[in-house]
């Protein structure tokens, strides 16, 4: 039996609608996009419209309050910048702050990184995880009050810049720096807010953007690219629009030597994993030359419990003389942490954020924001928490 929310994943691009147990992810993109059919699904998204007419609603007020100053914003005494998307799953912030604390730090300043810390179950969830690894001298504090972070990473981190990750909604902070993320392959979020869609917010929000990034767009023809960029210019304007792929660096495997990208050329592979965009990592396989046996993809940011490594060794043992790899996700294994599973060795591919147009303007924006602004240990004289 699978774990429950559970889905698997067919050879392939498409998603198997034999499955009887897939994940929350892909039940709610099947009724969002309208792929589901039938009087269940139809009843499905009237009911979910009309959630997000009030979810539309409160977003509205919200941010009609702070843009008004009834709702009060914390304005930092060190340069903030805040990475995110407008739509719920993945978009690619992880790899983005990765890149963008690198470039700090190349600028000789000491960046903190601030994430609320979704799912961490009382400790550092996996996007922390996997940034500590990546970024071992960069320091990540997570927690729900991200203003209180932000007096701790100053007063005791020394920190010259702060680095918000998932901030756009989060505007209890100020920020000198707004970059936003949008998904190429589904970059308005089916065009409606959540619970009909997974935008976060309207797209009128994007007019807060400073600096927008759209990732994964070698998933995308150009055609469909240059639509997105109208729609983007529709509504904010004149703005740098950056573009960018997730590249594959190689595969990991814990305290073990990694795997070379060749070794997936001609191999067929088990895959799993827990991401908002799962479609994007069996996308990014095969490109590399590999054929997916089977798949399963659990909830983004899935805490893995042992009933779920015994099914996962159970179906790879019901697959033993059909695949070569086992394979998950970078973001998995840092809460797997182990090399193999049972007589399995797993690996996981390892993704590099690359910012094929626009990396030059990007860092030359940061690198003003920054200097421009005066750098200290301490917030503002006059500010208050909210």
């Amino acid at each position: 039996m699978e774990p429950l929310f559970c889905a698997t994943i067919n050879a392939g691009s498409s998603w198997n609608k034999k499955s009887t147990n897939k994940s929350i992810a892909y039940w709610h993109q099947s009724v969002a996009n309208g792929s589901a059919d039938g009087v269940y699904p139809f009843l499905l998204r009237f009911l979910f419209l009309i959630c997000s007419w009030f979810y539309g609603v409160a977003t509205f007020l919200r941010n009609t309050f702070l843009n008004l100053g009834f709702l009060k914003t914390n304005h930092i005494s060190i340069p903030v910048i805040s990475v995110g998307n407008l739509t719920a799953g993945g978009t690619g912030k992880t790899p983005m702050v990765e890149w963008v604390a690198k470039f700090i730090r190349d600028l000789d300043l000491r960046p903190v990184i601030l994430s609320r810390g979704y799912k961490g179950a009382g400790g550092a969830n996996d996007e922390a995880l996997l940034l500590e690894d990546h970024l071992p001298d960069v320091p990540h504090l997570q927690g729900p009050d991200r203003t209180s972070l932000a007096h701790t990473a100053i007063e005791e981190l020394e920190a010259e810049i702060l680095i918000l990750d998932d901030g756009f909604q989060h505007r209890r902070i100020g920020r000198d720096l707004d970059i936003l993320l949008l998904d190429s392959t589904n970059p308005w979020g089916f065009n409606h807010l959540l619970p009909r869609g997974t935008l976060r917010e309207t797209t009128h929000g994007l007019r807060r953007a400073d600096i927008i990034v759209l990732t994964r767009v070698d998933q995308v023809d150009q055609t469909t690219l240059e639509k997105i960029k109208t729609q983007i210019h529709r509504i904010k304007g004149t703005i740098t629009i950056c573009e960018a792929t997730h590249e594959p660096k190689e595969c990991v495997r814990y305290q073990n030597e990694p795997l070379p990208l060749n070794k997936l050329k001609g191999s067929k592979l088990l895959v799993f994993c827990g991401l908002g965009n799962p479609q994007s990592m069996l996308t990014t396989l095969e490109s590399l030359g590999a054929t997916i046996v089977d798949s399963k993809i659990f909830p983004d940011h899935h805490p893995y419990t042992s009933t779920d490594v015994e099914q996962i060794i159970d179906w790879a043992d019901a697959n033993r003389n059909d695949f070569d790899f086992l394979i998950t996700s970078e973001k998995d294994l840092v809460k797997l942490q182990t090399a193999s599973l049972a007589n399995y060795q797993l690996y996981a591919l390892s993704i590099q954020m690359n910012i094929r147009k626009g990396a030059e303007e990007l860092r030359q924006i940061i690198n003003e924001k920054v200097r421009s602004k005066h750098l200290s240990a301490r917030f503002t004289e006059g500010e208050q928490y909210v």
